[in-house]
Order: structure tokens, then sequence, then C-alpha cells
């Protein structure tokens, strides 16, 4: 078994409109750019997401869905390549843990239960979130997130 840390909050360039080579309409967080913490969108939907959206679906070619030309996994550094190299093979069976960047301290567990696919479709399923990992997250008899502290 293998565990990953994932985090889930950061930044976005694909929210300025005056970005002509990457701006996505309707992609949320509203500019001007800020961080933006995704725990929520992850947990109600039973995954787990990573940004840097415009290199494309990494299974099937760099730049495939892509939505602009900002970068790709050629331009960017070398340790965001391995970082979305490393994601999109985490095995099955792999437990992820989720920092909630906005209450330090806070993690959520969970399982990895369906491998790497690469969507969206905003604004229902954000851009930021398209790199994804398919995670049953421990959950309360409530049906609410255990969170870890």
């Amino acid at each position: 078994m293998s565990y990953h840390f994932v985090r889930v909050a950061g930044e976005t360039g694909h929210n300025n409109p005056s970005e002509t080579n990457g701006y996505v309409l309707h992609e949320p967080p509203t500019f001007p750019k800020k961080a933006f913490n995704y725990y929520d969108y992850c947990l109600n939907n039973e995954l787990i997401r990573i940004g840097w959206p415009g290199i494309g679906d990494l299974k099937a070619g760099n730049k495939f869905g892509s939505l602009d030309t900002l970068y790709s996994l050629e331009t960017v550094k070398p340790h965001i390549k391995n970082y979305l190299l490393d994601f999109s093979h985490i095995p099955l069976g792999s437990v992820i843990l989720m920092p909630n960047k906005a209450i330090p301290g806070n993690i959520y567990m969970g399982v990895v239960n369906k491998p790497y696919w690469y969507f969206h479709d905003v604004p229902h399923a954000p851009y930021e979130c398209a790199h994804r990992l398919g995670v049953t997250w421990d959950k309360n008899p409530d049906g609410k997130p255990v969170i870890y502290h």
C-alpha cells in the first residue's frame, strides 16, 4: 500500500479575461487570481485533483483535451512534470491524505478507487480539477467526512 499527500488548494491563471491564451470562461475563482481551495469539491465528488490542466490528458498525450495554450508538459518545471506524472500513476488502493489549507492541521483521508482520468465541464466540473483520481473518503456514520488532526 502506498500513501500520497495531495494538496488541493492553489492559484489559477485560467480565470483572467486578459489572458488570451489561457482564459476559460466561468472558471473559478473570480478574477483577480487568488488561491482557491478545492477540498469541498473533492469531498463532495469523491475525487482528488491537481492543477496544471493545460497540460492536457496525461494518459492520452500532451495537450489532449486542454482549453488553453499557456504551458505544456515540456515547458513546466521538472518537479511539476514529475508531480503530474506521479499523480497520474497512483495505483488503486493507495491512501490519499488531503490537507485543508484553510484550516491548518485538518486532514482528510481516503482510498483511491478509480484510476487517473482527465475531465472538465466548466462551470460544473472545474477546469482546474481536470486531472483526477476517484477516492472513497473516510466518512462518519452521518455521511460527513472524517477530519483528522
